[in-house]
């Protein structure tokens, strides 16, 4: 951002001038300006401009969407990531018709999802549940849905 770097510049300045209440007339200048206090703390520690800005969600998770690219200009308030939260996981799976008769309605399933989370697996278990009558469905199958909360990573 153009402003953060013309008031850590002179921020720099200030502080090389020795000058106490200037700094802290700079240093308030900075946070009125919206610059996170981790951001302060670092061009003050390394005595250099800090031109990136590292955002960080607030829920872990997937992301799904990004609408950022370097050098982009962003407005207040516009959406630049999409996070899919990991506090329910849903799972649909298609079994064909001629396993479909194996497996009864509530029938509990189970499924395991190869590096779901870091580098371990992750288990579900659910209840079978058929695809409502009259529902299209591009071949003859029975679906379950599975909702399970992840294990924490670590």
């Amino acid at each position: 951002m153009p402003e953060w770097a013309a008031a850590q510049t002179e921020f720099l300045a200030l502080k090389n001038n020795g000058d106490r209440d200037l700094l802290a007339a700079a240093r308030q200048r900075l946070r009125l300006s919206g610059m996170p206090p981790g951001v302060i703390a670092q061009v003050e520690r390394s005595g250099k401009i800090q031109p990136y800005l590292t955002l960080t969600s607030p829920i872990g998770g997937v992301l799904q969407e990004l609408n950022l690219r370097i050098g982009m200009t962003v407005a207040a308030g516009e959406t630049l990531a999409r996070v899919n939260g990991l506090s329910s996981v849903w799972l649909a799976v298609s079994v064909p018709e001629s396993d479909a008769g194996t497996i009864a309605e509530g029938q509990k399933v189970e499924a395991q999802l190869p590096a779901s989370l870091g580098s371990r697996s992750m288990a579900l278990s659910a209840q079978f549940c058929r695809t409502p009558c009259g529902q299209p469905h591009p071949a003859r199958t029975g679906r379950t849905t599975q909702s399970r909360r992840p294990p924490k990573a670590g």
